[in-house]
C-alpha cells in the first residue's frame, strides 16, 4: 500500500478506535510483513504473559500468535506474506489481528474479574486461531 509510508526504521504504526496500535513491519529478508499489537495487560505479570505464550505451541502453520515483548507486555502478531499483500489482504489481515486483540482483553478482563471475585490465583483458558 504505497500510502502506508514507514518511517526510517522500516515501521509504521495505525491506531485503531484511540486504543490499538498496529504496528507494520516490513521482514523483506522472509518476505514477509509483520503485523503486531500489544494486548491491554490489566495487571498480567511477566509470567502469566509466558504461560499464556505458550498456547501458540504448533502454530508454526500460521494464523495469530501470542508472545511477550522483552519488556514484558502481551503481544499478538500475524505474519502476511509479500506475495499476498495486497490492500485488501493486508486490511483484512489487521481487521483479524484486531478481533483477536479484543478476544483476548475480552478473556484477561474476566479472568481478572473472576479472580477478584474468588480472591484466587488467575487461571487463564485462552485458544488461539
Amino acid at each position: 500500500m504505497p500510502a502506508l509510508a514507514p518511517g526510517d526504521d522500516g515501521i509504521c504504526q495505525l491506531i485503531f478506535d484511540s486504543r490499538h496500535v498496529v504496528t507494520i513491519v516490513n521482514f523483506r529478508a522472509r518476505d514477509h510483513i509483520l503485523l503486531s499489537c500489544t494486548v491491554s495487560s490489566s495487571g498480567i505479570t511477566a509470567a502469566q504473559a509466558m504461560l499464556m505464550a505458550s498456547s501458540n505451541f504448533m502454530q508454526a502453520a500460521g494464523g495469530t500468535v501470542a508472545c511477550m515483548a522483552p519488556d514484558g507486555r502481551l503481544i499478538l502478531q500475524l505474519g502476511v506474506p509479500q506475495a499476498d499483500c495486497q490492500a485488501t489482504r493486508l486490511l483484512s489481515a489487521i481487521e483479524c489481528l484486531l478481533d483477536q486483540v479484543e478476544i483476548w482483553e475480552s478473556n484477561l478482563s474476566r479472568a481478572a474479574h473472576n479472580v477478584d471475585s474468588a480472591g484466587g490465583e488467575l487461571a487463564l483458558s485462552l485458544r488461539t486461531v
